[in-house]
């Protein structure tokens, strides 16, 4: 059986999205805690990881989404697209300190996946607790298969 496809849109220029932060430290510590060359100045987009799990009859996907509340979060599924998507908001208190190491993800994530044939689309639904998105992918009828009985002759 075919599983979700993972669809990753290329940034402008063909480029993949990527995070910094670990580079962006490691210039801080060669260069002292005040060095922010322009490039890390812009903010930059981070992905949610994700389990997939084949259980029961049905797809499920899960996503880590940490800080988060239910409001930030929207899913939609669009021409057979899955699509998750939202912000993760840094907290106001520190927006304007200065760092000495920054690992933490904020900023806008979009994930995309083409569901297989097998998936019931409109029996799709979703819970959020505690940070984690858990999305049900029912499968049809057939594509959980059946057991063949063999007969002796």
């Amino acid at each position: 059986m075919k599983t979700l496809t993972h669809y990753r849109p290329l940034l402008e220029g063909g480029l993949k999205p990527w995070t910094p932060f670990s580079f962006e430290n490691r210039l801080r510590r060669i260069f002292g805690p005040e060095f922010m060359p322009e490039f890390l100045e812009e903010p930059f987009a981070w992905t949610p990881v994700i389990d997939l799990v084949d259980a029961n009859g049905e797809l499920v996907l899960i996503a880590e989404l940490p800080g988060m509340k239910l409001e930030d979060v929207d899913i939609e599924v669009v021409d057979n697209v899955l699509t998750f998507k939202g912000e993760k908001r840094q907290f106001e208190e520190w927006k304007d300190a200065l760092y000495k190491v920054a690992e933490r993800h904020y900023g806008m994530f979009e994930r995309s996946f083409t569901l297989p044939r097998a998936v019931m689309v409109d029996k799709i639904h979703a819970e959020f607790n505690n940070g984690i998105l858990t999305v049900h992918l029912p499968k049809t009828e057939e594509a959980k298969g059946r057991r063949i009985k063999i007969e002796a002759k």
